[in-house]
């Protein structure tokens, strides 16, 4: 495998290709949260499941309120909000991928999301809505045990460090498990991936995509109800 980063903490995918695993695909999940993300073949922990683009929108909130409320529910349902306060809006089905309080992908603060753990054929994949920097709070029914009920802001304090510790224990299996997304990424990153696999306590972390105040949606009050990805990704 071959993945590498120019800048760790905001790599950005260099081809205009897949930026969702090619074996995901798009499906109706149910009448309450619409469609989402399936895995259409097992996904093994450690795989990149959605990498950050070229092609994904980057909204400055100027942007924003230049655009006016015509696009603004566009935005707030599909954009998740960056480090700098920016809405990223993904330009394929990865702005699809779902909440789940027991999130199968997640960002370790670089521009691509690994599998935490075996993800099997037909399961969908699911990232936390928590670290995509909420405007407001938003009650949650994925339905696992554990369940948190309400998806809040702070949610990125309160479990950044179970999160990370989660990542850094499957990060080292991002060396060892095919990456068909590998060649999305930077030239430079190989060297920097392959420090974080061996000392997986360095990763930047989640809190790399915090944003301190972000940015609320101009002309909507309302949470954003789906994202698109990593962050930085990397949602």
């Amino acid at each position: 495998m071959r993945v590498t980063v120019r800048n760790p903490a905001k790599a950005v995918c260099q081809k205009g290709l897949d930026v969702i695993h090619p074996d995901v695909s798009l499906a109706f999940i149910n009448d309450a949260v619409g469609f989402g993300l399936i895995a259409s073949r097992p996904l093994p922990a450690g795989t990149i499941t959605w990498c950050q683009d070229a092609l994904d929108i980057c909204l400055t909130p100027e942007r924003l309120v230049a655009l006016g409320p015509l696009y603004d529910a566009q935005v707030d349902r599909y954009a998740w909000t960056d480090a700098q306060g920016d809405r990223i809006l993904c330009w394929d089905i990865g702005r699809y991928m779902n909440h789940g309080c027991r999130a199968n992908s997640m960002s370790p603060g670089l521009s691509f999301e690994v599998a935490l753990r075996d993800i099997a054929a037909g399961e969908e994949i699911l990232c936390d809505y928590g670290t995509l920097n909420l405007d407001a709070g938003f009650d949650c029914a994925c339905g696992f045990a554990g369940c948190r009920g309400r998806v809040k802001p702070r949610d990125f304090d309160t479990y950044a460090e179970v999160w990370d510790a989660q990542l850094q224990a499957v990060f080292p299996r991002v060396m060892r498990v095919p990456q068909a997304l590998g060649g999305l990424l930077d030239a430079d990153a190989h060297a920097a991936i392959a420090g974080y696999a061996a000392q997986p306590t360095t990763l930047p972390g989640v809190r790399a995509h915090q944003c301190v105040a972000p940015q609320p949606t101009p002309f909507l009050e309302t949470p954003r109800a789906l994202p698109a990805l990593l962050r930085p990704l990397a949602h």
